[in-house]
């Protein structure tokens, strides 16, 4: 299985004029489903957070004690999920973010909503790889870093 960040599977969530797909990330999405493997899709914490007109906001607007605790509870049910899975055997190959997003950046500078989940994740030792979605990426458009997101899966 496959944790995505929401806006992978749903560009709807996004702030307006910030889309940079139709509907989904459906070049990287697909890949991940023809490889076998299941989506595990996280709430948007901003769209739940502030709804789907919110203004931009950075890292540092979002990390108030009342956004990491919303990000939690949040969270909590996908973790339920997880742990139901890897208790019937299944294995979790990796989670998708999203590259300088305030809440789902998962590798450079984490946003907010991953440094909550990545918490619940090491409290409950359970490791996963990364991959963001490029800032520069665009659906349709061939991206150097597609080869990093093969090897995620392949590995």
């Amino acid at each position: 299985m496959v944790i995505t960040a929401h806006c992978l599977i749903n560009q709807n969530a996004v702030i307006r004029e910030w889309e940079r797909a139709e509907g989904a990330f459906t070049n990287v999405i697909m890949r991940v489903m023809e490889k076998g493997y299941g989506l595990i899709q996280l709430p948007c914490p901003e769209f739940r957070y502030m709804g789907e007109a919110r203004p931009p906001m950075s890292l540092e607007e979002y990390d108030t004690d009342a956004y990491r605790k919303h990000c939690r509870n949040l969270l909590m049910p996908v973790l339920k999920d997880i742990k139901e899975y890897l208790s019937k055997g299944y294995v979790i190959k990796g989670l998708l973010g999203i590259q300088e997003s305030p809440s789902c950046d998962s590798k450079l500078e984490p946003g907010i909503f991953m440094q909550e989940f990545f918490k619940i994740l090491e409290s409950e030792k359970i490791m996963v790889e990364q991959w963001d979605v490029p800032e520069d990426y665009l659906e349709g458009k061939e991206h150097a870093s597609i080869k990093d997101l093969e090897k995620l899966l392949q590995s």
